[in-house]
């Protein structure tokens, strides 16, 4: 009987300490780092009269955020300050009626400053090891800031320029807890920016695929 009844009692601890632990909310900080794949950006412009179309290559490039975030169980919320620097690899262009495309190499800075609000859920969590891994889902909005700056094609310059647009992203992740107020975390992201316009050239949504790795401080 003593054993039975220290067995329940040491179940009920664990069971009482594995909801307090979910049921804690708190605030956390966050930062991460990670690379992007920019897909193709189409644009069209109407130079003396004639409209052209064509797109814009963005090399791949490194990406930083940092934010904060509240936690209340499963559903967590963020708002984050991201920096996607990175160069211009290439332009097309051709007229839209009868004319035969060219592509060029060409050297710039495009950098998007973005600040967005992210909400997340978490899945069931699992355990590899002594380890528990609780992957999650998320999507967020906000506004960037898309910075282009002066455009080399073939040896001839333009000037550059900014504009604002909406943006967003789609997250697929998983974190683990490396201390209790610590989170170690691993996430893909799909990121696209709305609509935007630069020096009269019209430019379809800038969009990316990331993948990016960070930490979570809680306090």
């Amino acid at each position: 009987m003593k054993k039975t009844l220290i067995s329940l009692v040491l179940m009920g601890t664990t069971f009482i300490g594995t909801t307090k632990a979910e049921e804690i909310q708190q605030f956390y900080l966050t930062i991460g780092g990670g690379s992007n794949i920019f897909l193709d950006t189409d644009y069209d412009e109407t130079f003396e009269g004639v409209k052209y179309k064509g797109d814009i290559e963005i090399e791949s490039n490194f990406s930083f955020d940092g934010g904060i975030g509240y936690d209340f169980g499963k559903w967590r919320t963020e708002i984050t300050y991201q920096s996607m620097p990175a160069d211009l690899d290439s332009i097309s262009a051709e007229k839209v009626i009868g004319s035969v495309g060219v592509t060029a190499s060409a050297s710039g800075d495009v950098d998007l400053t973005s600040y967005l609000a992210t909400i997340y859920y978490d899945l069931p969590d699992y355990k590899i090891g002594d380890k528990r891994l609780v992957p999650y889902i998320g999507a967020g909005i906000g506004t960037t800031n898309i910075d282009i700056g002066t455009i080399t094609v073939d040896g001839i310059s333009t000037g550059g320029g900014d504009d604002n647009a909406i943006a967003y992203q789609l997250k697929l992740g998983s974190s683990m807890a490396i201390t209790e107020k610590t989170d170690l975390y691993v996430e893909g992201i799909y990121f696209s920016t709305g609509d935007f316009e630069i020096l009269g050239t019209n430019f379809d949504p800038i969009k990316s695929l990331g993948l990016r790795s960070g930490v979570r401080f809680r306090f």
